[in-house]
């Protein structure tokens, strides 16, 4: 590591991790290219992207609140964690963070950091213009691989400053360039894309690809490819959990590893990066094949729920048989939810649900007279399991006057990529969405979540959540103008296997606990007295709210203040959760 630019962390650990100070060196002189190709000077010009991405960021928040001073933007603790290891090591990396805590810039900015390196490398040793895939980053989902590649490509821009002021007064141009490659589109245009750029100068790409369309690239383009892939320097896995549980995206990983292992040249290795805000024991034996020993594994503010395995009766210790099986292990590895993030959850039934979703988007979006009074500033994503539920809803929230938008995989991608973009501008604030924006997508406007359909798995509960109160997580937008991040949950008894985790991870998080759910608890059972001592500090804090309580039905949320509180439901029975009665649509 260069003496002029590098990286002093200094931790307190008795301090929040949020808190820990980064100190840069005063040198500001661009990098010259004959000490990068004869010094590992990755770390120095990673330093550089970083004070540029600051600045960028800094600028971009001036520019729109001019009259305010906009609020110091600094590493994010997951950034801090992982940019000294990927910047002057070769080991591989696992980075485990909440949602929203800044995990592309992670291992963006080092992954161009090498890319800027590898081409003054190539051309200070004289050698012909080229183009070499430097960077791979596999996604599961095509929003995903295209908000990824945007957020490299800001960061190219500024490394292609740099670059353009080094070769000035030459004639061939040093490049670094993101692409998104993913389904649904013509794959002819994707591969001219890639392979088309070889004698325009020295190009090093990034690229952001969902397994299967880049699989189809490589099989169907091998002799291009492995000419293309064959300087390769690092893989990273966003959402890595997801892509290890889903048999065919797994399958389309391991034989796209294979095929980059026959492309690179010899001596060449590679460093493989897994980043994700969730990391369940059944996905950890796939992930440690992807990123083996000798790693690096940062987990930051994890929150681990569930129960130990155990034996049951009838295991004999003293023979060394076991006649019993040991119990499923329900150990869950979760980052912790963001601190802004309100969650609000309510068992109900199944047929009520349509009822409480008309009721509470009413409730969030201000209703006067015959018209419901939008802001762009608070947007929300109602989420599905089925798409046969989602139209349905659809039909009845247009009813009602709530304008919405339908988003799901059978979509064309043009039409995904135009009604994701219509909600980002706010045009239709309300999302009916199935879990393909559930991960990664960043849309800072997004205030409320509503789990319409309460998911199958508590790590893509906490993803759902993450894609609320992003604005005022990372520049401390004001909950006047852009509202309180919150999360509205129905939860039916077909769920009540995960009410013990479930439970585990709200109070982690300080979140109010329906009754009704710990009345579907094994383990965690009401008492009296603590539900008579809620209800007297529900009434000393609320008691200016009581008309307004008053007002609200038992099957409603209840908006006080800033908390959210429910309402017991009184079709709901806390001693029969085995009931007959149906929770069918």
């Amino acid at each position: 590591m260069a003496d002029d630019a590098r990286i002093r962390l200094e931790v307190d650990c008795g301090t929040d991790a949020a808190a820990v100070p980064v100190v840069w060196s005063e040198s500001d002189a661009l990098v010259e290219k004959r000490r990068i190709a004869r010094d590992d000077s990755t770390m120095a010009v990673g330093l550089q992207l970083i004070r540029g991405t600051l600045e960028r960021m800094s600028s971009k928040q001036t520019k729109k609140s001019p009259r305010k001073s906009p609020p110091a933007i600094r590493p994010k603790p997951i950034q801090l964690a992982l940019w000294p290891s990927l910047l002057t090591s070769e080991q591989n990396v696992v980075g485990v963070a909440s949602t929203g805590s800044g995990k592309t810039l992670a291992y963006a900015i080092p992954a161009v950091a090498k890319c800027i390196r590898s081409l003054l490398l190539r051309a200070n040793t004289n050698q012909g213009p080229s183009s070499f895939v430097h960077g791979l980053v596999l996604v599961p989902t095509r929003e995903l691989a295209i908000q990824v590649s945007k957020e490299i490509r800001n960061v190219c821009k500024i490394g292609n400053k740099s670059l353009s002021k080094l070769f000035k007064d030459e004639e061939i141009s040093c490049l670094v360039e993101s692409l998104a490659v993913y389904g649904g589109v013509d794959i002819h245009e994707q591969k001219s894309s890639l392979f088309g750029k070889g004698d325009s100068g020295f190009n090093s790409l990034i690229v952001a690809a969902t397994p299967g369309r880049l699989l189809d690239i490589l099989e169907q383009s091998e002799g291009q490819a492995k000419d293309l892939f064959s300087q390769i320097h690092m893989v990273i896995f966003d959402e890595a959990d997801r892509t290890a549980l889903n048999p065919d995206m797994c399958s389309q990983v391991d034989d796209i590893l294979t095929l980059l292992d026959s492309f690179r040249d010899e001596g060449k290795n590679v460093v493989h990066c897994l980043i994700s805000a969730t990391l369940p024991e059944k996905a950890k034996p796939k992930c440690d094949e992807w990123a083996p020993s000798t790693r690096l594994v940062a987990k930051l503010g994890s929150v681990t729920v569930g129960q130990k395995p155990s034996k049951t009766e009838g295991d004999d210790e003293t023979s060394g048989k076991t006649e019993g099986k040991k119990k499923k292990s329900e150990i869950l590895d979760l980052a912790s939810m963001p601190p802004n993030i309100v969650q609000t959850l309510h068992v109900c039934a199944s047929h009520k649900k349509p009822k409480k979703l008309i009721s509470t988007l009413k409730r969030i979006y201000e209703r006067k007279a015959n018209s419901v009074r939008f802001s762009n500033n608070q947007l929300c994503i109602v989420f599905f399991a089925q798409v046969k539920t989602l139209k349905f809803m659809q039909k009845l929230l247009f009813r009602e006057g709530l304008r919405c938008a339908e988003l799901y995989g059978t979509l064309s991608q043009a039409e995904r990529e135009k009604r994701l973009l219509e909600f980002r501008a706010g045009k239709t604030p309300i999302l009916l969405a199935t879990d393909v924006v559930a991960r990664g997508i960043h849309i800072p406007n997004v205030t409320y979540a509503i789990n319409y359909d309460f998911p199958t798995a508590l790590e893509q509960y906490v993803h759902r959540c993450g894609r609320v109160g992003r604005k005022q997580q990372s520049l401390g937008g004001d909950e006047s103008k852009y509202g309180i991040p919150t999360v509205y949950s129905f939860f039916t008894r077909d769920f009540a296997a995960m009410a013990d985790s479930l439970i585990e991870l709200l109070r982690s998080c300080n979140a109010f606990v329906d009754p009704n759910l710990l009345a579907l608890s094994k383990i965690h059972k009401p008492s009296k007295s603590a539900s008579k001592k809620r209800k007297r500090s529900k009434a000393d804090d609320k008691r200016d709210d009581k008309d307004a309580a008053n007002e609200i039905g038992d099957d409603d949320f209840a908006f006080l203040g800033r908390q959210n509180v429910l309402k017991r439901a009184s079709h709901v029975s806390d001693a029969e959760p085995d009931s007959d009665a149906s929770d069918d649509d």
